[in-house]
């Protein structure tokens, strides 16, 4: 299954010390019952199986919504949480698309060698930079919808 993340995006610096072998993390799960797969694509898509170790068979119960039962939950539970540790690992926020931010985002990264921090969960569209001395920002970007700027009018 192809896995899409929501402001998201790979790094693939972050992939070998996670554990990935050209491009591909394995993870037994459930008493060892299933192997979790992993694949990274050179593009950045994301694809996850998970195989019954037993029959070598594809297993996908865990991504049928209805599908319920003690069985299906844990595996859906080991399944879930090993995807939000890829997540957490080996993604960057990708919120900020647009070239020009990018470039904003990588001349700060190269000359002053600072990351976007996103301090906030319920605003996960509003990022800010900070010295690393003093711990006081000195950049802010946020995503602000157009209906909510005013433009040519004086407030």
């Amino acid at each position: 299954m192809e896995l899409k993340l929501k402001h998201k995006a790979v790094n693939f610096d972050k992939l070998k010390n996670f554990g990935f072998v050209d491009g591909r993390y394995e993870k037994n799960i459930c008493d060892n019952q299933f192997t979790l797969k992993i694949t990274v694509a050179q593009d950045g898509k994301i694809f996850t199986t998970v195989t019954d170790n037993f029959s070598g068979e594809e297993y996908i119960l865990h991504l049928v919504e209805n599908s319920a039962g003690s069985y299906v939950g844990a595996v859906r539970a080991e399944y879930d949480a090993a995807v939000e540790n890829f997540i957490a690992n080996c993604c960057d926020s990708n919120i900020f698309c647009s070239e020009l931010t990018k470039r904003l985002i990588n001349y700060v990264r190269k000359n002053f060698g600072d990351e976007l921090e996103f301090l906030w969960g319920n605003s996960p569209s509003t990022a800010i930079w900070r010295r690393k001395d003093t711990q006081k920002w000195y950049g802010v970007l946020m995503n602000i919808p157009e209906r909510k700027i005013i433009w040519g009018k004086s407030l």
